[in-house]
């Protein structure tokens, strides 16, 4: 989604936009300061119970599994990105996401969909799924991002959140990490060029890996909670 040749009331309205989303990152509350009682959060937490429910279609069963590993990724996320006073956060949606609004181009890929927030700012949506490349074997996972203007945020808030995403993603070794860095710098070349020649106003991001790290992190949370 990206606007050319605006007519001028198109453009203003496009400016105004752009305005409005500045002024709201600025006067945007700390997210865990905002909603310290999730269940006082305006979008509650509202779980899906299966991708059927989720109305998805031609689901596998390593769509069904994948579903499954991934129930308590929304919660893991969030501990990521709020590390070191991180201000993104995820809230997982018990729809599947049609954000035309925040650029969301794949509202029918079969995954848990998560609206994506910069503090108490909704900005995007983040979708989590099966990598049907079958580059990773059949535990592969794609994650597909996007949010709208991302030459309104500090540049190394979006560095960060998507540094913490792709090494989720990744086998947890260097050589691996190292790809990724390269790759995500490229993606943002990509972004800064689209900027400037103004023609980018919405970033999209998409990854995949074997997600080692990710589902690493997951057991660690269960045997953690058994214990308890």
């Amino acid at each position: 989604m990206f606007w050319k040749k605006k007519t001028k009331s198109a453009r203003q309205t496009l400016q105004d936009e752009i305005e409005e989303h500045r002024e709201a990152i600025r006067l945007s509350e700390d997210f865990d300061d905002a909603f310290p009682d999730p269940v006082g959060h305006p979008e509650v937490h509202k779980q899906p119970v299966s991708l059927e429910a989720m109305d998805c279609g031609h689901i596998t069963e390593v769509d069904r599994k994948m579903f499954d590993r991934t129930a308590t990724v929304g919660r893991l996320l969030n501990e990521r990105l709020s590390f070191g006073g991180g201000s993104w956060r995820v809230i997982e949606s018990e729809v599947r996401l049609a954000d035309h609004w925040s650029g969301y181009s794949l509202p029918g890929t079969t995954g848990r969909h998560y609206k994506l927030f910069y503090g108490k700012l909704r900005s995007g949506a983040l979708v989590i799924g099966q990598d049907t490349s079958e580059q990773y074997g059949a535990g592969g996972v794609h994650l597909g991002l996007t949010f709208l203007f991302p030459f309104l945020y500090d540049f190394d808030a979006i560095c960060g959140m998507l540094r913490t995403l792709t090494w989720l993603l990744s086998d947890g070794k260097g050589a691996d990490m190292d790809r990724r860095d390269t790759a995500l710098t490229r993606e943002l070349l990509r972004t800064l060029w689209g900027i400037q020649r103004d023609e980018m106003y919405i970033f999209q991001f998409h990854d995949a890996g074997p997600a080692t790290v990710l589902f690493k992190a997951l057991e660690n949370k269960q045997v953690k909670s058994s214990a308890r």
